[in-house]
């Protein structure tokens, strides 16, 4: 990327994080609801889809003055330990334990409180499940997902294509894509540390280009997808490009790199990540055929991006709209070499930082809350400008 053009990158992408800011979304006259949230962690220390799902969403309305929130222990609740003095109970995925899944459901119930579960990965069907076990999830852990999700008032989740599968279960769904948090993130996309101009990918010192992967222990079978890609790959001018690894457990190292991850949770994670980010040219996003992954999000597309790095995923329903947003997809293993091998020529997209500047970012829609505060259900066609 040439100086001029990062400059009018990040023209843009100002421009349009001003007029995100600007774009306050106005207290009614409707009192402040009391919501009550589960989820796996505590003390601000919690999984990373808790932070994106759940923690800085319900922090952006409490600060805003839009809802109180206190984080509810359920085993405490299932115990009698604890009451549930709240218009709504949030739960998150797994977060209730199987032991206590019952009794705390019946605590919920009794306490006349909406029931609102927040789910961001397929649970239910028979192929994920299997996958999911197979990842080390305890089979009473994935049915008292299902056993919130049936109970719920109203589920919400990540994509269209988990709507489909909740909603065989599901009395309400309300699909809400994932968005980052700026103040996790920076204010615009791009390496903590700017390096040299882009001219064909950032080379170490022994003249290699590498790539970045990175995902959680259910991603093995995503990860192999990847291996005949780097067989021998390549720039034009001959150098050698290599995949490095964050996460993704299991797998033999020898064909990539892993990149091991300093100590601490979801934030400290973040910012290490774009503290490193100059060290890559491209990100990937591979993703099996399975039903599994049917339901993911785009969610490593808007991380990619938000560390400046061009991405190429799998050609699947999950990263469908990439290529409409300055993206790459590939489905082939040649499909993939092209792919990764053009992004480290082009460079970031302009394309990609305004889309996820402009749309994916906490604040561009008001669709979560609604659901907490009154019930509203809407649906939007696309993710609302900020």
């Amino acid at each position: 990327m040439t100086e001029q053009r990062r400059s009018v990158l990040g023209a843009v992408v100002s421009r349009v994080l001003r007029q995100r800011r600007a774009n306050v979304h106005p207290v009614d006259d409707a009192p402040a609801p009391r919501l009550g949230y589960v989820v796996l962690g505590a003390a601000g220390v919690h999984p990373g889809s808790a932070h994106i799902r759940v923690t800085r969403r319900v922090n952006r309305e409490v600060v805003a003055g839009r809802m109180s929130a206190e984080q509810i222990d359920p085993s405490a609740v299932a115990a009698g330990e604890k009451g549930l003095p709240y218009d709504v109970v949030l739960v998150q995925r797994d977060a209730v334990p199987a032991s206590a899944s019952a009794l705390f459901l019946q605590a919920v119930r009794a306490s006349g409180a909406r029931l609102v579960a927040e789910v961001d990965d397929d649970f239910f069907s028979v192929d994920a499940r299997r996958r999911l076990v197979r990842a080390e999830y305890d089979e009473a852990r994935i049915d008292s997902v299902e056993a919130v999700v049936r109970a719920a008032d109203a589920v919400i989740v990540s994509t269209e294509a988990l709507a489909r599968v909740v909603r065989q279960f599901a009395s309400e769904v309300v699909v809400v894509p994932n968005e980052l948090d700026p103040e996790f993130w920076g204010g615009e996309p791009g390496p903590t540390s700017p390096r040299e101009p882009w001219t064909g990918g950032r080379p170490d010192a022994d003249g290699r280009v590498h790539a970045l992967y990175m995902g959680s222990a259910t991603h093995q079978d995503d990860l192999e997808l990847l291996r005949p890609v780097f067989d021998g790959l390549a720039t034009k001018d001959g150098r050698p490009v290599v995949l490095d690894v964050v996460g993704v457990t299991g797998g033999d190292p020898g064909w990539f790199e892993r990149v091991d991850i300093p100590e601490g949770h979801h934030p400290e994670f973040v910012r290490w990540l774009r503290g490193e980010s100059g060290r890559w040219s491209v990100g990937l996003a591979p993703l099996a055929d399975d039903p599994f992954n049917t339901s993911k999000s785009d969610l490593k597309f808007l991380e990619y991006t938000m560390l400046g790095l061009p991405t190429v995923a799998s050609r699947s329903t999950s990263y469908a709209t990439v290529p409409d947003h300055g993206g790459r997809t590939a489905s082939s293993t040649d499909d993939w070499r092209r792919a990764i091998l053009a992004a480290v020529d082009e460079g970031p997209s302009e394309a990609a930082a305004s889309y996820v500047s402009g749309h994916r970012l906490l604040g561009c829609s008001t669709t979560w809350a609604d659901v907490l505060r009154r019930g509203r259900t809407a649906r939007p066609s696309s993710p609302p400008a900020c």
